[in-house]
């Protein structure tokens, strides 16, 4: 398969990009392997726990974790068929594979919010997310912190739901493999430097659902000494925009900004994250 990389989201888009050959190969194999990235006891720990997402595709195998020099019979390395970046669509052999499977998935009527409002303090996500969380549950949406669940119970979930807003991250890679065409996601920029631009490829290409991103972000707050660019951003949005577009995709009912989204104190959220992080961020306009 490749390395077993311990970002979900790296997972999910690199270590296993070769996935796809499984409907043709499945009878000639033995099990899949994987190349740690570093060799240490957690990463067997993390196959066994990251494994749950093969089985959710229908991939019903043995998983082995190569850490030392090893021959086998007869090795398969199929073409890579999905990545980051321009990559994130996937090749016609991966689109092929993921569709078969999201063609006969079904939704319920639930609509969810995906946030990352109850991460670590080292990942970031948009000013006044606790704010928009409020509304959005007043709007007839679940609020879910995937973190907080296993990968069974946010593959049930992201299956399951009807509608899905969220922040741009690595939730929705998951969403483009176990999500399908009935399916309307709406994705809220929090970096400049993604946007959501190559998850609304990923989402149409792979699930086939209908996904959008909303043009919202105003700016960015980072730390001055940021030398790359990571998950160190959080972004402002226009929250005005934000909620017109909803209204105007169907996503939401009530078009009505509420006071506290147009009200909250943008100073309070970076003191807030300074106290937090121990970092003051800087204001860069998109």
């Amino acid at each position: 398969m490749g390395p077993l990389l311990h970002h979900f989201g790296h997972f999910l888009t690199e270590s296993i990009a070769r996935i796809w050959a499984w409907d043709k190969l499945h009878s000639d194999l033995d099990g899949l392997l994987f190349v740690p990235k570093q060799n240490n006891e957690k990463q067997s720990e993390l196959l066994n726990r990251y494994s749950k997402v093969i089985e959710s595709l229908g991939v019903n195998t043995r998983y082995k974790l190569i850490s030392k020099p090893t021959t086998v019979t007869k090795l398969f390395v199929p073409r890579v068929g999905l990545g980051v970046g321009s990559w994130m669509s996937g090749s016609r052999a991966f689109r092929d594979f993921a569709r078969k499977r999201s063609s006969i998935r079904t939704t319920s009527a639930k609509k969810i919010y995906i946030s990352r409002f109850a991460l670590s303090n080292r990942f970031s996500s948009y000013l006044g997310e606790g704010y928009f969380q409020k509304f959005i549950k007043q709007c007839g949406y679940e609020v879910i912190h995937p973190q907080q669940l296993t990968i069974e119970e946010q593959v049930k979930i992201l299956q399951q739901a009807s509608h899905i807003i969220s922040p741009e991250g690595t939730p929705l890679h998951l969403l483009s493999l176990v999500g399908n065409k009935n399916q309307r996601v709406s994705i809220i920029p929090r970096r400049k430097a993604w946007g959501g631009r190559d998850f609304v490829g990923q989402l149409n290409t792979l699930a086939g659902a209908k996904a959008q991103k909303h043009d919202c972000l105003l700016a960015e707050w980072l730390p001055d000494t940021l030398k790359k660019l990571a998950n160190y951003q959080w972004g402002e949005i226009d929250f005005r925009s934000l909620v017109s577009e909803l209204h105007d995709s169907s996503m939401i009912d009530d078009n009505k900004l509420p006071f506290y989204l147009d009200t909250f104190d943008i100073d309070e959220e970076l003191e807030a994250i300074k106290a937090m992080t121990g970092t003051e961020l800087k204001r860069r306009a998109v």
